[in-house]
Parts: C-alpha cells; sequence; structure tokens
C-alpha cells in the first residue's frame, strides 16, 4: 500500500472557467525530474493529474510514463483536450479518466467553460471508451448547478461513466458556492 499522490503538472488550461482555483499569474510546471523526486520520497501507491489542462506540458507523456513505469495507478483529471493529444498506448495505460461537466447540456456547457467545450469531452470520452478505459464524469456543485446534478448523473449512466461531485470550496470567487 503507498500514498495517494495528487499532481498538477501545470497551471496551463485551454479553458477559463469561472470556478477553477488554479493561478493564473504566470505559468508553474513540475519537471519530470521533480516528479522524479516525489516518487522517490515516498511510496506512491496512486496518482492522479489534475488542475491545469496536463497535455499543454511538455513533458506530459515521460510524466505518464514515469507514473506507470513505477507501477503507479494513475489517473487523469481533464476536459477533454489532454486525451485527445495522448498516443493510443499511453492513454491505455491509465487506469481511468475524469471528466469535468458543470451542466447536462452542450448550450449550459459551453457557456461555463467554452464554446466546444462539450463536443471536445464528449469526443474524448468516446475515445476513451472504444480503448477500454474507465471513465468518470465529475462535476464540482455550486449554487449555479447545484438542482441540475440529478440530470448530469443521467448523463454519467447514459455514457457508461462513474459518477462523482465534488462541492466547491470558495477561493478567489466565493459567489458561486454562496447561498447554496
Amino acid at each position: 500500500m503507498g500514498y495517494s499522490l495528487g499532481l498538477g503538472l501545470t497551471n496551463e488550461c485551454n479553458l477559463s472557467c469561472a470556478h477553477c482555483y488554479r493561478p493564473t499569474d504566470g505559468t508553474f510546471r513540475l519537471s519530470l525530474q521533480d516528479v522524479r523526486r516525489i516518487c522517490d520520497s515516498l511510496p506512491i501507491g496512486s496518482a492522479n493529474l489534475g488542475t491545469g489542462e496536463n497535455g499543454l506540458h511538455p513533458e506530459y507523456n515521460a510524466v505518464v510514463e514515469h507514473l506507470v513505469g513505477q507501477d503507479i495507478k494513475t489517473s487523469l483529471t481533464t476536459n477533454g483536450y489532454t486525451v485527445q493529444v495522448m498516443p493510443d498506448p499511453l492513454l491505455r495505460s491509465l487506469s481511468e479518466v475524469e471528466f469535468s461537466f458543470d451542466f447536462p447540456t452542450p448550450r449550459e456547457q459551453d457557456a461555463f467553460r467554452g464554446p466546444g467545450s462539450w463536443d471536445l469531452a464528449m469526443q474524448a470520452m468516446e475515445r476513451c471508451r472504444t480503448l477500454g478505459v474507465e471513465i468518470t464524469i465529475i462535476s464540482v456543485m455550486m449554487r449555479t448547478n447545484y438542482q441540475r446534478l440529478p440530470q448530469i448523473a443521467r448523463l454519467a449512466h447514459e455514457r457508461g461513466a462513474n459518477f462523482r461531485v465534488n462541492v466547491y470550496q470558495a477561493g478567489e470567487i466565493g459567489r458561486l458556492l454562496h447561498d447554496l
């Protein structure tokens, strides 16, 4: 048994979601060497790559190869972009891919996350399904969407995905949870 590690390799992202807690005042990255040092210091059993959109990190593939090569169960949280840029063998090596959804319809999702975000996530989920990679839809519960969570759960069920809800914790933008 080992530790479960949450890695934010980069704060870079192709989207700009209102509830995101990543810093936007510069580009910050962990290097492959940083990840190796972490793995050498602790007995890591599993790792999730989240925070920014990891596929934008220039060493992303090498980091995943290192984690998987160390027999670390590795998962990814994404808006879909990273799945689209990963080679098939590397994508198949992931234990799970989690897709972020805030709303159950393309119109609402694109309005909140950016035009095309729904289609990007749907295409990436289909690619995972085709390659046999387990998928999960995750939602951040906020005052703007908490009444829509049953519909997002139905969407997950229809797509053959697990469903998880994270409760929004206010950082710089506390209004998203206020009055929930």
